[in-house]
Protein backbone atom coordinates (compact mmCIF):
# COMPACT_ATOMS: atom_id res chain seq x y z
CA UNK A 1 0.00 0.00 0.00
CA UNK A 2 1.00 3.76 -0.81
CA UNK A 3 0.87 6.56 1.97
CA UNK A 4 0.18 9.41 1.38
CA UNK A 5 2.82 12.34 2.38
CA UNK A 6 1.80 15.62 4.28
CA UNK A 7 5.01 17.80 4.87
CA UNK A 8 4.15 20.36 7.14
CA UNK A 9 5.27 23.84 6.82
CA UNK A 10 8.01 23.82 9.88
CA UNK A 11 9.51 20.53 7.75
CA UNK A 12 9.32 22.25 4.43
CA UNK A 13 11.31 25.69 5.65
CA UNK A 14 14.20 23.48 7.19
CA UNK A 15 14.52 21.62 4.16
CA UNK A 16 14.64 24.55 2.14
CA UNK A 17 17.62 25.69 4.53
CA UNK A 18 19.73 22.60 4.09
CA UNK A 19 22.34 22.27 1.34
CA UNK A 20 21.15 20.71 -2.16
CA UNK A 21 23.22 17.45 -1.91
CA UNK A 22 21.75 16.63 1.71
CA UNK A 23 18.43 17.73 0.72
CA UNK A 24 18.21 15.23 -2.51
CA UNK A 25 19.29 12.59 -0.19
CA UNK A 26 16.54 13.62 2.33
CA UNK A 27 14.03 14.40 0.06
CA UNK A 28 14.65 10.51 -1.27
CA UNK A 29 14.55 9.28 1.89
CA UNK A 30 10.81 11.24 2.40
CA UNK A 31 9.80 9.56 -0.39
CA UNK A 32 10.91 6.14 0.00
CA UNK A 33 8.40 6.78 3.23
CA UNK A 34 5.50 6.56 1.11
CA UNK A 35 5.80 2.87 -0.10
CA UNK A 36 7.37 2.17 3.56
CA UNK A 37 6.87 4.28 6.48
CA UNK A 38 8.76 2.31 8.53
CA UNK A 39 11.87 1.07 7.14
CA UNK A 40 14.96 -0.61 8.31
CA UNK A 41 16.95 1.83 10.77
CA UNK A 42 14.27 3.88 11.84
CA UNK A 43 13.55 5.06 15.39
CA UNK A 44 10.30 4.79 17.48
CA UNK A 45 10.60 7.99 19.79
CA UNK A 46 9.20 6.82 23.03
CA UNK A 47 6.17 8.37 24.30
CA UNK A 48 4.49 9.60 21.49
CA UNK A 49 3.65 8.27 18.30
CA UNK A 50 6.46 9.75 16.29
CA UNK A 51 9.34 8.31 14.38
CA UNK A 52 13.23 9.44 13.37
CA UNK A 53 14.79 8.70 10.69
CA UNK A 54 18.62 9.75 9.95
CA UNK A 55 19.76 10.15 6.66
CA UNK A 56 23.65 10.81 7.72
CA UNK A 57 23.50 14.12 10.14
CA UNK A 58 19.78 15.21 9.57
CA UNK A 59 17.13 13.40 11.35
CA UNK A 60 13.97 13.26 10.09
CA UNK A 61 11.02 13.11 12.30
CA UNK A 62 7.47 11.80 11.20
CA UNK A 63 4.12 10.82 12.02
CA UNK A 64 2.36 7.79 10.84
CA UNK A 65 -1.37 7.88 10.68
CA UNK A 66 -2.25 4.50 9.58
CA UNK A 67 -6.05 4.04 9.68
CA UNK A 68 -5.55 6.70 6.76
CA UNK A 69 -2.56 5.46 5.09
CA UNK A 70 -0.95 9.19 5.52
CA UNK A 71 2.99 9.91 6.62
CA UNK A 72 3.00 13.24 8.31
CA UNK A 73 6.64 14.50 8.09
CA UNK A 74 7.03 17.14 11.06
CA UNK A 75 10.54 18.67 10.83
CA UNK A 76 14.30 17.87 9.23
CA UNK A 77 17.15 19.48 10.36
CA UNK A 78 20.69 18.80 11.14
CA UNK A 79 21.21 16.41 14.46
CA UNK A 80 22.38 19.44 16.44
CA UNK A 81 19.71 21.26 16.20
CA UNK A 82 16.37 18.85 15.66
CA UNK A 83 17.20 16.26 18.78
CA UNK A 84 14.98 18.68 20.95
CA UNK A 85 12.26 16.18 19.48
CA UNK A 86 10.48 16.46 22.23
CA UNK A 87 10.16 20.57 21.62
CA UNK A 88 9.37 19.74 17.80
CA UNK A 89 6.79 17.22 18.84
CA UNK A 90 5.51 19.03 22.01
CA UNK A 91 2.91 20.90 19.98
CA UNK A 92 0.71 18.02 19.41
CA UNK A 93 0.55 15.92 22.68
CA UNK A 94 0.67 18.05 26.33
CA UNK A 95 4.35 17.49 28.27
CA UNK A 96 4.17 14.01 30.91
CA UNK A 97 3.54 14.67 34.29
CA UNK A 98 6.61 15.20 36.13
CA UNK A 99 7.84 12.45 38.35
CA UNK A 100 10.11 13.69 40.68
CA UNK A 101 8.50 16.85 42.51
CA UNK A 102 9.86 20.21 42.16
CA UNK A 103 13.63 21.72 41.44
CA UNK A 104 13.41 22.60 45.55
CA UNK A 105 12.04 19.05 46.73
CA UNK A 106 14.54 17.05 45.05
CA UNK A 107 17.54 19.89 46.52
CA UNK A 108 16.21 19.65 49.63
CA UNK A 109 16.17 15.60 50.13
Amino acid sequence: MKYTLVIERRAQKALARIEQRDRARIADAIRGLALDPRPRGVKKLTGRDAYRLRVGEYPILYEIEDDRLVVLVVDVGHRRETIAADAVLDHRQPAPPSRGGTLAESAAA
